[in-house]
Formats: C-alpha cells, sequence, structure tokens
C-alpha cells in the first residue's frame, strides 16, 4: 500500500515553475521486492545516481526466511555428514565380508 502511494506521488507530482515549464522525465520508482516501508531517504523531485538507496524495506519478513534456509542448510549438512559415515561403515562391511569370503573359499 505504501509503496504503491509512492509509486502514485512519483507518477503525478513532476518539478514546474510558475515562469516557464521545464523538461523533466520522472521515473516510477518500483521495488524487486514487497513489503513494508521503512524510511524513505530522499526527497521528491531531486536527481538520484544509479546505486543509490531511496527507501528501506523492513527485512523482517526476509530475516525470518534466511534464518530458516540457514537452519534448513545446517541440517542439510548434518545430513551429508550421516551419511558419509554409513557410506565409510558400509565400505569397511564390504571389505570385511570380500576378506571373509576370500578366506572360505
Amino acid at each position: 500500500f505504501i509503496v504503491s502511494a509512492l509509486i502514485l506521488l512519483m507518477n503525478y507530482n513532476h518539478p514546474y515553475t510558475f515562469l516557464a515549464q521545464k523538461a523533466v522525465i520522472s521515473i516510477p520508482i518500483t521495488p524487486q521486492v514487497t513489503g513494508v516501508v521503512n524510511s524513505v531517504t530522499d526527497k521528491a523531485n531531486q536527481r538520484v545516481k544509479k546505486g543509490e538507496v531511496l527507501f528501506t524495506i523492513d527485512p523482517a519478513r526476509y530475516q525470518a526466511r534466511v534464518d530458516r534456509l540457514q537452519a534448513d542448510l545446517v541440517t542439510a549438512l548434518h545430513s551429508i555428514n550421516t551419511l558419509k559415515a554409513q557410506l565409510s561403515e558400509a565400505q569397511a562391511n564390504t571389505t570385511r565380508v570380500s576378506a571373509e569370503r576370500d578366506r572360505l573359499y
């Protein structure tokens, strides 16, 4: 909702003067993600440079997802270590059984 309001204001709030009109291109700015805007760092109708932060979005929702994915990664790494240990045990058993088979025949 807040981001939509910002976009609408940027679309319809063009720079002007009382004596003459300036040809200025206003470009609507849209974020790549949705969320609640925490702060707006620039004022309307000012030049901005590429990469400049214009507003910040509340990271709580995204941080929770990052934390969950990091926990999933830790779980997956533990599973990999467990499977490697099981593989080593199975290979040792295979070697032991092969040696026993060769001894019996």
